[in-house]
């Protein structure tokens, strides 16, 4: 499972950014000195001037990973905060792209929204501008699939790579031309050290209810046997249908149908009654002969052939019974 840390913003300080890239900086000196006891006129210098260099710089953390989330949500959002740390306004572009070694994907990553806090910028790639020092609030909104179960989890990496500066950092110095220098992090997802790009990945993790269904039957009464735990299945008898909701996930499954299409044939779907529907139980479901099954009243929606029946959950880690009663024509 994959795991990206949350890290919290308070690191980028005012002003991080330093003098501005373009500056014009003059330094003059001035010589005195004396012959004798007798103080000469002062030597002036000429004045030595450059302009200051572009420093490329940017810094982004995501503030909450890991994002607990549930299969088939859509635009589910990561909050990124993005930093221009460089000494001048920038344009960086920004993609996304999936983490190859975590357990599942997003539902289509080309089809994830980029936001500039309530601004959606559609689809990647975007290029968003930033002042010098300017701080912004990015958030990456992603559809998660139906196939994505309990317990997994998936990376996206955002980068942010610089638009329309050089990097000038393997030339010779210019004093009188303002030359770009990269100077960003080494960043996640192989991104190396000063390459005018930073990376940065967040986490949707999944939990998800894990819902299996079994179906039971025994005996109430078959009119005949007199010891009830002995009744047989026999016409005219009434049986007990148990179904075993069985959630081993860790988050409740609400809105069940359960939905039985019974044989007419050989059960009587008019005599169909006591729908009962029990929540809560931490051991599995048991239908006993000669036992009414217990739980609070619930109702049949279905017609002919089909027993329909709604509005039960189950909890995490627990069953839910549902039952209800039909005779043997």
């Amino acid at each position: 499972m994959v795991i990206a840390s949350t890290m919290l913003f308070g690191f980028i300080g005012a002003n991080a950014a330093g003098t501005t890239a373009g500056t014009v900086v003059d330094n003059s000196a001035s010589l005195t000195y004396t012959v004798g006891a007798v103080t000469q006129t002062a030597v002036a210098s000429n004045t030595d001037s450059f302009l200051v260099d572009r420093k490329i710089d940017v810094i982004i953390a995501v503030t909450n990973s890991p994002l607990t989330t549930a299969p088939g949500t859509t635009q589910a959002e990561l909050v990124f905060q993005v930093a221009n740390q460089g000494n001048d306004g920038e344009t960086w572009q920004f993609s996304l792209v999936d983490n190859a070694g975590d357990d599942f994907d997003v539902d289509t990553v080309a089809d994830c929204h980029l936001f500039d806090g309530a601004s959606d910028l559609g689809v990647f790639t975007k290029d968003v501008v930033f002042n010098k020092d300017e701080n912004k609030t990015l958030s990456v909104k992603c559809d998660i699939p139906l196939t994505a179960t309990n317990g997994q989890s998936a990376e996206v990496f955002l980068t942010a790579t610089i638009q329309g500066r050089p990097n000038n950092a393997g030339d010779a110095d210019n004093q009188a031309t303002v030359q770009n220098v990269y100077a960003e992090a080494i960043s996640e997802n192989g991104d190396p050290l000063n390459d005018g790009k930073y990376t940065k990945g967040g986490t949707y993790f999944i939990e998800a209810p894990v819902v299996d269904l079994t179906k039971l039957s025994c005996v109430l009464s078959d009119g005949v046997t007199t010891t009830a735990a002995n009744a047989k299945r026999i016409p005219g008898a009434t049986v007990i249908y148990m179904f075993d909701v069985n959630n081993t996930g860790t988050t409740a499954a609400s809105a069940l149908t359960i939905t039985d299409a019974i044989d007419t044939v050989t059960l009587d779907y008019g005599t169909i009654a006591n729908v009962k529907i029990l929540t809560d139980s931490a051991t599995p479901c048991v239908c006993t002969n000669g036992t009414a099954a217990t739980g609070t009243a619930g109702a049949n929606t279905g017609a002919t052939p089909n027993v329909t029946i709604t509005g039960a959950t189950v909890a995490a880690d627990r069953h839910t019974c549902v039952s209800f009663e039909v005779d043997i024509k």
